[in-house]
């Protein structure tokens, strides 16, 4: 017995949206998405979630291990993506390989506007084979070539084959520490090695996102964070195919962007972000996954640190640690902190923001105890 589960997936990062979006004109991409899944067939979503108008792809194309096969949306060969629209393809008759990367090919004839771009920072999960943009989509990023590196392409955001009914499904939630792939990246590899053809991964994260709010006024960049993690999970996690296990990582935001934008009104307290992420948790087990919070990683070098975010944050892992709303946890707390100062990153664990955790971050969470926890929860 088969059904179709996700093997890949992510949220399209918006435009600013009170500036115009990114035209592109004539232009062909070829993306290599990662899969981890065995099945005769699969599907593509299409993503125009984000747009003002309508975006149409020709051409599109999904191939795995040199054989390839077309992709048609309502028996079209043209893909005709309206405004706010996130459609799955028809059932594309191609087999998915353990370990072979998927590659879909699209075009656009003419010139379109392109607002939502999937933005993967890392090739963890896909690499663009063919882009070329003349000019960056994100000039506040840097240039084309510099924003080339940043693994970004447009017009998908999720591949889905049909597996084994054995086959699990992880999403991981939350801000840029997932949105990132630095750490969700390397936990995903390590499941992929573990559980060959058994284990597809969604990644849910939003640079910038908060739990509680939406976007943080006079902070560079808002338009980008998205809504409220608490009003975007359901839909973000477990639209598409069935989710089994969901990591949940996100609060940070909210103490950060308050002290960045001077406005301390809007600081949760503990209690509040346990509230919120107590009511993913249910979420997660009324539409029948498991959930595992994650402790916040220390950020006492980030420029915004101070006492009392400090507090907060450590009452709020106190909480992760002591609940019972949740299935288990993931301390990554505890795996990433300095041990002679412990309100911060250990030096080697971050890019040098003292917030973000690097790569060499997530390799050392995926060779220790959050992946055994995470290990365990799949098996």
């Amino acid at each position: 017995m088969s059904r179709f589960r996700a093997a890949w997936a992510t949220r399209p990062w918006a435009m600013d949206q009170s500036t115009a979006g990114f035209l592109v004109r004539d232009h062909s991409q070829v993306i290599a998405l990662r899969n981890n899944l065995a099945g005769e067939r699969l599907r593509v979503q299409f993503c125009n979630l984000l747009g003002r108008e309508p975006v149409s792809l020709t051409g599109v194309t999904a191939s795995c291990g040199g054989v390839a096969a077309p992709v048609t949306l309502g028996g079209d060969e043209t893909i005709v993506l309206p405004p706010g629209a996130e459609p799955m393809s028809d059932d594309i008759g191609l087999a998915a390989v353990p370990g072979e990367p998927i590659r879909l090919t699209t075009h656009v004839a003419g010139e379109q506007e392109i607002r939502g771009f999937a933005m993967l920072f890392l090739p963890e999960f896909a690499t663009v084979e063919k882009r070329g943009f003349s000019a960056s989509p994100f000039p506040a990023l840097g240039d084309a070539e510099a924003v080339d590196k940043l693994v970004n392409f447009y017009g998908v955001s999720a591949l889905e084959v049909d597996a084994a009914d054995d086959a699990r499904v992880v999403a991981m939630f939350g801000d840029s520490i997932t949105h990132m792939s630095t750490v969700s990246g390397p936990l995903a590899r390590r499941l992929y090695e573990t559980f060959p053809g058994r284990v597809g991964f969604k990644s849910a994260g939003i640079t910038g996102n908060r739990l509680l709010r939406g976007p943080q006024g006079g902070l560079p960049m808002s338009e980008w964070y998205g809504p409220a993690g608490v009003s975007r999970f359901d839909q973000d996690v477990f639209g598409g195919a069935k989710v089994d296990l969901v990591v949940i990582l996100e609060g940070v935001n909210d103490l950060c962007h308050p002290a960045m934008a001077g406005k301390p009104d809007e600081l949760p307290t503990p209690d509040a972000l346990a509230a919120g992420l107590a009511g993913c948790a249910a979420t997660a087990h009324r539409l029948g996954a498991q959930a595992l919070a994650c402790t916040l990683p220390p950020f006492g070098a980030y420029p915004c640190w101070n006492p009392e975010l400090e507090r907060i944050r450590q009452d709020f892992n106190d909480w992760i640690r002591d609940n019972r709303a949740f299935d288990g946890f993931l301390d990554f707390d505890a795996s990433l902190a300095d041990q002679d100062a412990p309100h911060k990153i250990a030096d080697q664990w971050h890019t040098g923001d003292g917030l973000h955790p690097n790569l060499a971050a997530g390799e050392h969470l995926a060779r220790g105890a959050a992946f055994e926890t995470l290990r365990d929860f799949v098996a």
